[in-house]
């Protein structure tokens, strides 16, 4: 399993937009270099600045079960919740035309209202410890200037938000409970007066 929490969210940003809006040709993780042909209309997902992390007392997240046929087996893989990660996304759109680049202002509303009335995605990172990661729309901007005009290229910029736990894996000696009954049986004795 990765423990690299933002290729793990990227990826699975990447994966719900490609599978929610069916006209999306490519998903590029990062912002493309000059060099790369896209194809249109694509999305290119990158940060905005590094995550920032915000510590919390250490709490058990998932506790894993211990080898039941080993009664020597007394170790436990233990994931524990040790703060939280918040960072900033980048989703480029890039299209042909201003008139599809409309359209994809439409499907990207649609894929974040998706859960109406709560606007916003919470998605499972299947790469970062199955953690759910919350993603909040923060604004949407139209790229227009001349050089896009004369490339053909028309951009929708959405800037999103993102909340998800930091989450560490360790394996540890764990005590388990035992269940035991205990009878109390009364006993009396009858002492014989001599």
């Amino acid at each position: 399993m990765a423990n690299d929490f933002t290729k793990a969210l990227i990826k699975s940003l990447g994966a719900h937009f490609d599978s929610e809006i069916a006209s999306l040709e490519q998903v590029v993780e990062g912002f493309p270099a000059a060099n790369v042909q896209l194809k249109y209309p694509s999305l290119s997902i990158d940060f905005k600045g590094a995550p920032n992390f915000t510590p919390c007392t250490p709490y058990i997240f998932v506790q894993g079960a211990t080898d039941d046929s080993d009664p020597e087996d007394i170790f436990a893989s233990l994931q524990w919740v040790i703060g939280q990660f918040d960072c900033e996304l980048q989703l480029d759109f890039w299209c042909r035309t201003k008139e599809e680049r409309h359209v994809m202002f439409t499907n990207v509303m649609n894929v974040m209202s998706g859960g109406f009335p709560v606007h916003g995605l919470s998605l499972t990172l299947a790469d970062y410890f199955d953690a759910i990661a919350r993603f909040d729309l923060v604004s949407v901007n139209y790229e227009d200037s001349e050089i896009s005009s004369q490339r053909k290229e028309w951009r929708l910029i959405v800037s999103l938000t993102s909340h998800c736990h930091a989450i560490r894996e360790s394996v540890e000696n764990i005590i388990e409970t035992v269940e035991t009954t205990v009878e109390i049986v009364a006993q009396s004795t009858n002492i014989e007066e001599s």
